[in-house]
């Protein structure tokens, strides 16, 4: 395991050029521009009015990857956590780009990075199509993605909001566009953690957000369950084929009712109240993979007739 700070610039760019993929066990991109989940929105406050306005800093969090093996493509980085600033970061990087283009203003070579052939960020497929909206919008062939895709996808809606935030704030002054750029570009990480293949990236996780981070339930109990295995590839793949069942058969509300009732104990919950005391119970009372692999086998016939 290695740990430093670090910047947008620096993580996109170092040892000649990281690669980055949310992969299929990981939620979907779920921040918006309004309503009750409006982090984009705040997301673009935060880098427009504190660090281009004022000036201040502002930190992107904890980072946290796991290193995977892509066969001819060499060492990339599986996304642990911090998949919702990443995506976001990119694609504000993305709508500066654009915006550049439609205007004939020469792009920097970090502005090219975005586009498939680089690999940079590679979202995985869920129910909303993450990956091939994000893809076609790092591609600029958003326009051809079929009308019922355009019209649910939140990295979409992500990704017109920063364009129309530029038009507002910037007009034409193509020249201040330039700086902003420079501005989320050095946007920097309170820390940036590369795992290792074999490191355990739930304890991480979970040990972050014993410090007061504040991270989803749903998010605890993806990492409970995808620890499962860590030294097994066995076990390990039945545990994240079981997180992909469900973060593709349920949406937010459903997962939340689903994990809790498997939490239940004969359809009752113990004095620990939560879905992720519950199942972290029944996984450190497992003792060896023989028994992991029947609380695996249980969990997966139980979601499966929720």
């Amino acid at each position: 395991m290695q740990s430093h700070q670090s910047n947008l610039r620096d993580l996109l760019c170092s040892a000649g050029g990281n690669r980055f993929h949310v992969p299929l066990y990981q939620r979907e991109y779920v921040w918006e521009t309004k309503g009750e989940n409006e982090q984009a929105a705040e997301f673009w406050t935060d880098v427009y009015v504190r660090c281009f306005e004022e000036r201040t800093n502002h930190f992107l969090g904890v980072l946290v990857f796991q290193q995977r093996v892509m066969g001819n493509f060499g060492v990339a980085w599986d996304v642990v956590d911090g998949q919702q600033r990443m995506t976001s970061a990119a694609l504000l990087l993305i709508a500066i780009r654009d915006s550049l283009c439609e205007a004939k203003v020469p792009l920097g070579p970090m502005l090219e990075l975005f586009a498939s052939q680089h690999q940079t960020l590679v979202l995985a497929n869920g129910p909303n199509r993450d990956g091939t909206v994000f893809t076609s919008l790092a591609d600029g062939v958003a326009d051809k993605l079929p009308p019922p895709i355009k019209q649910q996808s939140r990295i979409l809606k992500a990704y017109q909001y920063f364009r129309t935030m530029l038009t507002r704030h910037f007009g034409e002054d193509w020249s201040m566009v330039t700086e902003f750029t420079e501005v989320v570009l050095a946007l920097p990480t309170t820390l940036c953690v590369f795992l290792e293949v074999n490191d355990p990236a739930d304890v991480i996780f979970e040990t972050l957000n014993g410090r007061g981070r504040a991270v989803d339930p749903i998010d605890l109990v993806k990492n409970l369950i995808l620890g499962i295995g860590n030294d097994d590839q066995l076990l390990r793949q039945d545990a994240r084929n079981l997180w992909e069942y469900l973060i593709n058969e349920f949406d937010e509300q459903d997962l939340s009712e689903c994990l809790r009732a498997l939490g239940e104990r004969d359809g009752v919950r113990t004095v620990r109240r939560s879905a992720y005391s519950e199942i972290k119970a029944d996984i450190m009372e497992a003792e060896g993979k023989k028994e992991l692999g029947l609380w695996l086998a249980k969990a997966s016939q139980a979601v499966k007739i929720y």
